[in-house]
């Protein structure tokens, strides 16, 4: 089994485990969100930062040490569209992701605490906006691999 295959398949996997995690933070942002439910919103949301950076990883991985070689995708452009469109993906998790953490913060010197409807409403806005853009991804990846962009 080749270094590439190996890297392909854990930046795969990461990838499907990346939308299933945030599908299931999309799930847990309802109203009445509090208790157990944050706190597994917290985790889930820290699972979602550790697969992007293993993304990240086993895919800089696969350009430099991969079958298909460096320069295969520094110098296509389809690429560089797959990047920006992750690194947009990336900055919009930020506010939801802080949003998490304070209202975290406020669970735990509130038992009662339980997180305001307008705050799960924009919070679920920054997640739509995130599955619209990684909806794009996979088309540029397949494009990769057709050669496009070369």
């Amino acid at each position: 089994m080749s270094l590439d295959l190996i890297l392909e398949f854990v930046h795969h996997l990461s990838v499907f485990s990346l939308v299933g995690v945030a599908a299931a933070e999309f799930v847990l942002l309802a109203p009445g969100l509090s208790g157990e439910r944050l706190e597994l919103l917290g985790r889930l949301d820290g699972a979602y930062g550790g697969l992007a950076a293993l993304i990240l990883i086993a895919g800089f991985a696969r350009v430099l040490w991969g079958d298909a070689g460096w320069a295969f995708y520094v110098l296509n452009w389809v690429f560089w569209v797959k990047i920006g469109l992750f690194v947009l993906v990336g900055l919009l998790s930020i506010r939801p992701t802080l949003d998490i953490l304070n209202w975290r913060r406020a669970a735990a010197g509130d038992p009662a605490f339980a997180v305001p409807a307008d705050a799960i409403a924009g919070a679920r806005r920054f997640f739509i906006a995130e599955f619209a853009l990684l909806a794009f991804i996979p088309i540029f990846a397949a494009m990769m691999a057709r050669g496009i962009g070369l």
